[in-house]
């Protein structure tokens, strides 16, 4: 069996662990977020870290109307808590964070996000040069999985991130 179809099929059972070829540390890492409706306001992300079976759970709160940039949060704030590089396995329900984080990792000239990222003018454009500056470190595999598709880590994570948006301090 490919690579490919490896990680398409580890993915869909909902363990994320890409094929072995590195020696660092393989961390899996599952991120949610959640906006509120439009007449209350606040935003959550969380995000859910794995190494050897043992979970560590992040969550944060901000005001946005961006259910991605509540989830990229996440992800940063996932890597931001690496000390050491390792082989991270991103599993995102986001297709636009899946391909625009893939445009990032292996940018070409076609690619106009890529550009767009670095003068400053797309959108999260702040969390898309941490994420960059953070793949330098990890080696780092985007793994999408559907919304609906129960993988436990993915959708924890989005519940911590609503149950995040509903704190008060």
């Amino acid at each position: 069996m490919d690579e490919k179809k490896l990680v398409q099929e580890v993915c869909r059972k909902g363990v994320i662990v890409p094929p072995l070829r590195y020696s660092e540390k393989e961390v899996q890492l599952a991120a949610g977020g959640w906006v509120r409706n439009s007449r209350r306001s606040g935003a959550g992300w969380a995000c859910i870290l794995r190494y050897a079976n043992t979970p560590k759970w992040l969550t944060g709160r901000c005001e946005s109307k961006s259910e991605i940039r509540m989830e990229l949060m996440g992800i940063v704030a996932g890597l931001k808590q690496l000390k050491r590089p390792c082989l991270v396995a991103i599993a995102t329900a986001a297709s636009y964070l899946f391909e625009s984080a893939g445009q990032l990792r292996r940018p070409r000239k076609c690619y106009g996000f890529v550009n767009d990222v670095r003068t400053g003018t797309a959108k999260n454009a702040d969390l898309w040069k941490e994420f960059e500056q953070l793949c330098k470190t990890h080696a780092v595999h985007m793994c999408w999985v559907p919304a609906r598709s129960r993988h436990i880590d993915s959708h924890a994570a989005r519940h911590a991130a609503r149950n995040a948006s509903y704190c008060t301090n």
